[in-house]
């Protein structure tokens, strides 16, 4: 197991019985501030094990304009957008769905 996915596991473990999903932490709040309908629509990623908890959440980013990305379980997407992290801090904008 790598030292990421051990954190995640950690903080699984750690909140108990609660339902933890991770969005909207891989960008500063100043892009997600503006709800202008003129403004791109803004790719958020999304992770969590918890498959009805994300989906919930991805319903709500999407609710707000904004798009979710699943990128999966806690322990390879949420490592994938925490800070510092190949996703972390990328603008990108939805244009549309390919499939």
């Amino acid at each position: 197991m790598l030292f990421r996915e051990k954190v995640f596991a950690g903080a699984v473990e750690s909140v108990g019985c609660a339902r933890l999903v991770k969005s909207i932490s891989n960008m500063p709040m100043a892009w997600i501030q503006d709800f202008s309908p003129n403004k791109p629509r803004t790719v958020i990623f999304t992770s969590g094990d918890d498959a009805e908890a994300k989906q919930l959440v991805i319903e709500l980013v999407n609710s707000t304009g904004l798009v979710a990305s699943d990128l999966g379980s806690l322990a390879i997407g949420g490592a994938m957008h925490e800070v510092g992290a190949p996703l972390s801090g990328l603008e990108l904008h939805f244009v549309r769905r390919l499939r």
